[in-house]
């Protein structure tokens, strides 16, 4: 009786861990099952081609545009005798690529801001030229400044340097359209990506966490690099001089505003060095210098994004820009 006992003892001892192993085993199958349902439920697309149809649909805005296929107006009047004007040079953050209304842009709301801020002291209204262009590199501005300069008779031209523009990144869609191809068809060669919704979420995740890290150091390397690597940054330097000493022999101001990449905007931003150098040179070029960075800075970035696929600030993030670039734009014209 006693060995029969232990006998039966022995065995459910056995069969106890077995059984253990098969329920953990089926509370993961289920719980894998669940995250499969719940990702096929909200799972559209790669992120990458999300990316580039949401940019591609903001391009395709219906934005105002002049007879220099220019945002917003192109001022052809006379230029009024007590009034003030600011050309604007930039790129598609300055242009407003994703906000649809001119209105609520930074240009357009500092236009009336700066009217009637400086309207006591006798300024006559201030009209802003938006000269940005989308995709654009300091090459181009420095043609729509050789284009606009005599017609518009600006008192100040700000330059609004986006981190971008010192490199040969392109656009955030050209970028990945680098590599996208590669990705695209490692991930049709994968059964587990084609079969599985969960597995295609955590894919993109990684995929996307890589290429940030990739676009991120591209543009460390534009400002910080070899010299082959910072030749777009220096011939840059070259064009943004120009413009300064035409400007001025124009007697034209000339001012230069840092736009930061709206992304991780806490107290350890990895692209703080990149935004202190551009500061740097704009002070050793003489010209009144503005950092957007602690205007967005503890800010979450999403939330200034015109989209969650698109970068470009929105219109939150153009009426803080407008808030605080207004004293600095007005100290300016006032001085001139």
């Amino acid at each position: 009786m006693a060995v029969r006992w232990l006998c039966e003892t022995v065995a459910v001892s056995r069969r106890r861990p077995l059984h253990g192993l098969l329920l953990s085993l089926g509370v993961l199958l289920a719980s894998l099952l669940l995250a499969e349902v719940g990702a096929r439920l909200v799972y559209r697309a790669p992120w990458y081609e999300r990316l580039a149809a949401e940019q591609g649909e903001h391009r395709e805005f219906p934005y105002e545009r002049n007879r220099y296929n220019l945002r917003g107006p192109s001022h052809d009047h006379p230029r009024p005798q007590d009034a003030r004007r600011i050309l604007f040079l930039g790129d598609s953050f300055t242009f407003g690529m994703g906000v649809e209304r001119d209105e609520d842009t930074f240009v357009r709301i500092l236009e009336r801001k700066l009217s009637e801020r400086l309207a006591p002291a006798g300024v006559e209204g201030v009209e802003a030229f938006n000269g940005a262009i989308i995709g654009s590199l300091t090459d181009l501005w420095v043609q729509v400044w050789d284009e606009i300069k005599a017609r518009f008779e600006p008192d100040l031209v700000v330059i609004v340097f986006f981190l971008r523009d010192g490199t040969l990144s392109g656009s955030i869609p050209e970028f990945f359209e680098e590599i996208r191809d590669e990705i695209a068809l490692r991930n049709r060669g994968s059964a587990l990506y084609r079969a599985s919704a969960l597995f295609r979420t955590v894919r993109d995740a990684r995929d996307a966490a890589l290429i940030r890290e990739k676009h991120t150091a591209r543009f460390v390397d534009a400002y910080l690099g070899t010299t082959e690597q910072t030749a777009e940054w220096r011939r840059a330097q070259e064009r943004l001089l120009y413009i300064r000493d035409d400007a001025r022999e124009r007697s034209v101001a000339t001012a230069f505003v840092v736009f930061p990449i709206l992304a991780g905007l806490d107290d350890d931003y990895q692209f703080e060095p990149l935004c202190t150098l551009l500061e740097e040179f704009a002070r050793e070029a003489g010209l009144p210098t503005h950092s957007l960075l602690p205007t967005f800075r503890g800010l979450h970035g999403p939330d200034l994004w015109v989209s969650p696929h698109d970068q470009h600030p929105n219109e939150r993030a153009h009426a803080l820009a407008a808030e605080s670039l207004l004293p600095f734009l007005s100290d300016l014209l006032t001085a001139h």
